[in-house]
């Protein structure tokens, strides 16, 4: 049975299986809506395999693919959890004409979006990536954050990560920064990891850092080379594994944020994304935007 709580998410490439992997853990029923021909490129790790092969089991959640919204009903009721071959939304008219809520839009139509809600939203969730855009088009007066940021507080390590962003400004040249990624894939060419953010950190600081890399179970011995540690929100991790890296850095006296919490920071924002968890948000002193 569908009903309001329902979460539609577009596609189940590896990095939309982690954010459904998060909100069933929650207790959320999620319908994914995917392409005909899916293209992710770990495929071991994303739920879109379902599409090619029936069903599909990423970590302890598994999802079973859908001849139409009837039998993906069936399996919402079942399994909490369903997938539609939909590439052109029709499913989205359907759960609409079911009296469920669907709201989704890219950055580019946020401020239209915004302008025709009758009430306004408590919050905005944004891809972290996207922060710089979306931040000036949402006003003040409501949250704005990141799924990124969102599933490091579900996984526990927000404070540290949030906490650990000021060394960006004690950064100097030569520093050595620990670029960590919990699962391997075959790297783009505009790789948020690989390239991206260096290219960020090289902006925001102005000074010439270096840069190692670590992916899947392998993570650095000797942590005491690097001055800053950034991890991917480790998704792919469990949660042992995830508390033992932040305890090894604690250990070693190494700062440790993630993604999303350090392109936040230099983009300024920080401390506004931080408005769903004021106990956190009131423990760190930003450099608001």
């Amino acid at each position: 049975m569908i009903t309001d709580q329902l979460v539609i998410v577009r596609g189940g490439g590896d990095l939309a299986t982690g954010t459904i992997w998060a909100l069933r853990r929650a207790g959320f029923p999620v319908l994914i809506l995917e392409s005909e021909h899916p293209s992710a490129i770990r495929r071991t790790v994303s739920l879109s395999e379902a599409v090619y092969e029936g069903t599909a089991t990423v970590e302890d959640v598994t999802v079973r693919l859908a001849r139409n919204l009837d039998q993906a009903q069936y399996f919402l009721f079942e399994d909490g959890i369903a997938m539609l071959v939909d590439p052109e939304g029709r499913a989205i008219r359907d759960i609409i004409d079911a009296h469920a809520v669907c709201m989704v839009t890219q950055p580019e139509q946020l401020p239209l979006t915004l302008q025709t809600l009758s009430r306004k939203p408590k919050m905005v969730i944004t891809d972290s990536q996207a922060f710089a855009a979306v931040s000036p088009m949402v006003p003040q007066d409501i949250m704005l954050t990141s799924f990124s940021i969102l599933f490091a507080n579900y996984k526990g390590n927000l404070k540290q990560a949030a906490a650990s962003c000021g060394a960006l400004d004690t950064l100097q040249d030569g520093d050595k920064i620990l670029m960590s990624e919990g699962c391997t894939h075959h790297r783009q060419c505009d790789d948020i990891g690989t390239v991206k953010i260096p290219k960020l950190i090289r902006k925001y600081t102005g000074k010439d850092v270096q840069f190692v890399w670590t992916s899947g179970t392998e993570f650095a011995e000797d942590l005491r080379q690097y001055r800053l540690i950034i991890h991917c929100g480790g998704c792919m991790l469990g949660e042992r594994e995830m508390k033992y890296r932040l305890k090894c850095a604690e250990d070693e006296g190494v700062p440790m944020t993630n993604y999303g919490t350090a392109i936040a920071y230099m983009n300024g924002i920080l401390y506004r994304s931080l408005a769903p968890f004021p106990e956190i948000q009131k423990l760190i002193s930003d450099h608001k935007a």
